[in-house]
């Protein structure tokens, strides 16, 4: 996984905690009128009718009085058939603080309503755990030190592997040597041009575990490169080391 796909899988995950926590404030809001509120008696004034696609259905136009002075009204639902005619008195529940936010009292829709955010809650909060835990594996397993494995592994072939006849030899030259940002180990970078190509590819040996010295820097290397894939190659580092070394003796 690389650093764009981390960034969107960790804006996924925090996308999912943000939905399941609104889930979870809508829930609240929904209970809010049953857990604080103050009861009163509405009057039905009027059944409004309204048609969808899917049907005609109704809602209850109600009265009611807060503080026994002022006049509220709010557009509802009950479960109660007898509630659907003008005049019904049903019980109202409102907040003293917004009497506008006012609900008809029914405690069979506000189960079935909890019950339905509660499970979308649950489902993006397990959907956000799992996205989380999917994308951290999936760093651990495929972060740096796992391409850096696999850089290794693409880079230093096994020498039979490259054909004689499906490699080129590239003369190149050690430019620099660098610490493995992933280990104690030390790598060694050529620089030499492909053939046909006008500005030079670099290219790692594979980790050593010393530095070889300054003395290495400038030196001739022979680099064989895959004619199918030049991210396949093997630089011949041995000859070079060995010639550092004997000069020491």
């Amino acid at each position: 996984m690389n650093w764009k796909e981390l960034i969107f899988a960790s804006i996924g995950t925090l996308l999912l905690f943000i939905a399941s926590i609104a889930c979870w404030a809508w829930s609240y809001q929904v209970a809010a009128p049953y857990l604080l509120g103050v009861t009163v008696q509405g009057e039905v004034v009027e059944v409004l009718k309204y048609r969808s696609r899917d049907g005609d259905f109704h809602r209850l136009l109600v009265e009611f009085l807060v503080g026994g002075e002022a006049k509220h009204r709010l557009i509802g639902k009950s479960n109660d058939e007898s509630h659907y005619k003008i005049g019904a008195t049903v019980k109202v529940l409102y907040d003293p603080q917004d009497p506008e936010a006012a609900v008809i009292a029914d405690f069979t829709l506000l189960s079935v309503g909890l019950f339905l955010t509660g499970l979308l809650a649950l489902l993006f909060l397990g959907g956000g755990i799992l996205a989380f835990r999917r994308s951290w594996r999936s760093y651990k397993t495929f972060g740096p030190e796992f391409h850096r494995k696999m850089d290794a592994a693409t880079r230093e072939m096994d020498r039979p592997e490259l054909a004689k006849d499906k490699r080129i030899l590239l003369k190149g030259v050690v430019e620099s040597v660098r610490r493995s940002a992933a280990s104690e180990e030390y790598v060694v970078v050529c620089r030499a041009t492909l053939p046909g190509a006008t500005r030079p590819e670099h290219f790692e040996a594979k980790p050593i575990s010393f530095h070889p010295g300054r003395r290495i820097l400038g030196r001739s290397e022979e680099i064989y490169v895959d004619l199918r894939k030049k991210e396949r190659y093997a630089v011949m580092l041995e000859p070079v080391l060995a010639e550092l070394q004997s000069a020491k003796r």
